[in-house]
């Protein structure tokens, strides 16, 4: 599979729009007051919008009373095959310099800004428009 460098663009620049609150563990945590995402759910939220299927469910965190998760079709933690397929990677769980994207949300504490540049010199997005 070859990557979709215009939907990767996509995903980049959500990422650096300051639009999404960064999240860690879940694709996308819902508290009463705030939603949160790590990387790979942006990356849901901006293929839904891009008009990608899916089907989208809440469901609660276990042992997190009041926290609730986005469920999109049926993952809450990687990418769903839908949006492996509009990026057109074949991992559910993205590729940043040989580094899983969500142990560089997650465990690394990298911001979206440095995971936008990541995917950007992995995936060869440089002075591309975006």
């Amino acid at each position: 599979m070859s990557v979709n460098k215009e939907n990767m663009r996509l995903f980049v620049a959500a990422l650096r729009s300051g639009e999404y609150e960064q999240g860690r563990y879940r694709l996308t945590t819902i508290q009463a007051d705030s939603v949160q995402h790590c990387c790979l759910g942006v990356a849901c939220e901006v293929a839904l919008r891009h008009g990608v299927q899916m089907e989208i469910g809440v469901a609660p965190v276990p042992g997190h009373p009041g926290l609730t998760k986005r469920v999109y079709n049926a993952q809450s933690l990687f990418l769903p095959l839908a949006v492996q397929q509009w990026l057109g990677v074949d991992n559910d769980n993205l590729m940043i310099h040989g580094e899983s994207a969500s142990t560089l949300n997650d465990d690394s504490h990298w911001t979206f800004s440095e995971i936008a540049e990541g995917i950007v010199k992995t995936y060869e997005l440089e002075g591309e428009p975006e």
